[in-house]
């Protein structure tokens, strides 16, 4: 495993001798987590086991990137927030 939070893991899984394997997220399904392998968009989930975030990925080596969309706006939002506060505090001192 390279990097793992609550809305994003990174890592390198080994070449495999069997055709196909699944990923299974361990993260309740919902069609905004969103799988990259080896750069290229797998598109949505499907539910494994049940009731966890899953994709088919064939057995090659592969470096994998999953994220959870609305994550990415969140954290935008949490930037341009911080700035303003920020520039607030910046004005205020100067006065």
């Amino acid at each position: 495993m390279v990097e793992r939070t609550p809305t994003h893991l990174e890592l390198t899984v080994p070449a495999s001798d069997v055709e196909a394997r699944i990923l299974r997220l361990g993260e309740a399904w919902d069609p905004r987590w969103r799988l990259s392998v080896d750069g290229e968009d797998v598109g949505e989930p499907m539910v494994v086991d049940g009731y966890s975030s899953g994709w088919s990925i064939d057995g090659g080596e592969h470096r994998l990137e999953v994220d959870f969309g609305p994550q990415r706006a969140v954290s935008t939002s949490f930037v341009v927030s911080m700035a303003g506060l920020v520039g607030v505090n910046a004005r205020h001192a100067h006065r």
